[in-house]
């Protein structure tokens, strides 16, 4: 582990913040001692050694051993195939005993280090995905949140004390922790999404306008306007699983049902899937993931419709000769910058 950690000066940082956070927290609820616990291990292979000898002794003598342990009986090898297997078995004990330690302290490191992220500032902390790239975090309540590429999250340090509220920009997938006392609620620069326990994404990015959408995987949420809540729950609408809820200047509040759920969560899977979808619908997505900038010589392009289903983990170049095999197109890439003609 130490030479992990000192294989990288990000990690050397990151281990720090965890244990600054460690020291503020309290103390644990008994004291940790390993080496008086590798003692008390130790000690107790000892004594497994010592009650096989005394079992050995007496097979070798004819006699039968209290406890039953598998053993070679044939030809004259008996003595030497019962001392290899307590070789063997006290050899396994001590790798399983180092083996624990390891994945127990690398799985709370991995824990801590996806719901840390960079404090930027006293009384929040800022959790983001730079295009190209996708984040899962876990907060203090259980919930989940998957970031959309090119998102960004800001958590009160506070969360969860006595309410649970943050702010989005961008996308993000939420599996809310059911808590009745304190509703879960997201907050956008165009209105909010309160919720007691469900899975669900929000939807608003800078570049589509003032539109703010949900869609609703298991369990409802409520929609509202504006950066407050409001206490009597007038001007929500509640969106049920298969629905989208949309909010915008134009229309205000709509529900739309049965929507198409391939084409909203497949990112969270690492896929992109459309069906019958209009080329301009899928390149802000591509946009994001790939970290490119894509153009279309002309709007009708744009309006040229596909079905396919895309992983993530293909090379862009692949998916962009797809794309242009499958609807007749060609294009050219300059530095960061795709154009389809």
């Amino acid at each position: 582990m130490e030479s992990w950690i000192t294989a990288d000066p990000q990690r050397q940082k990151k281990v720090q913040a965890l244990h600054k956070v460690w020291n503020e927290s309290g103390h644990p609820s008994r004291p940790l001692n390993v080496d008086e616990a590798w003692k008390t291990l130790s000690g107790n292979m000892d004594e497994l050694d010592q009650i096989r000898t005394r079992e050995l002794q007496q097979v070798l003598s004819g006699g039968q051993p209290q406890r039953q342990y598998e053993y070679r009986k044939t030809g004259t090898n008996k003595s030497r195939d019962y001392q290899d297997t307590h070789q063997k078995f006290r050899r396994w004990m001590k790798t399983a005993a180092a083996a624990v330690l390891l994945v127990a302290g690398l799985l709370a490191y991995q824990q801590y280090e996806a719901t840390l992220a960079e404090i930027e500032e006293i009384g929040s902390r800022e959790l983001v995905a730079q295009n190209g790239e996708r984040a899962t975090y876990v907060l203090n309540d259980g919930s989940r949140i998957i970031l959309h590429a090119g998102s960004r999250i800001e958590v009160p340090l506070r969360f969860n004390a006595n309410n649970r509220e943050l702010f989005l920009e961008g996308e993000a997938y939420f599996e809310v922790t059911r808590d009745a006392s304190k509703p879960f609620i997201v907050h956008t620069n165009k209105g909010y999404t309160r919720v007691l326990g469900t899975k669900f994404i929000v939807q608003a990015w800078a570049d589509t306008g003032s539109n703010m959408e949900v869609i609703v995987e298991e369990g409802k949420v409520a929609l509202g306007s504006g950066q407050n809540i409001q206490q009597s729950n007038a001007g929500e609408a509640i969106i049920t699983k298969n629905q989208k809820g949309i909010l915008s200047d134009a229309n205000g509040l709509e529900v739309i049902q049965n929507i198409d759920m391939d084409w909203y969560m497949g990112w969270t899977k690492g896929q992109l899937k459309f069906d019958n979808r209009p080329l301009s619908e899928i390149i802000p997505k591509l946009e994001r993931w790939y970290a490119i900038d894509i153009q279309t010589e002309n709007k009708r392009i744009g309006t040229k419709k596909l079905t396919a289903e895309i992983d993530y983990s293909q090379p862009m170049e692949e998916v962009l000769q797809g794309i242009a095999l499958s609807i007749d197109l060609e294009y050219e890439k300059t530095g960061q910058t795709v154009t389809f003609y």
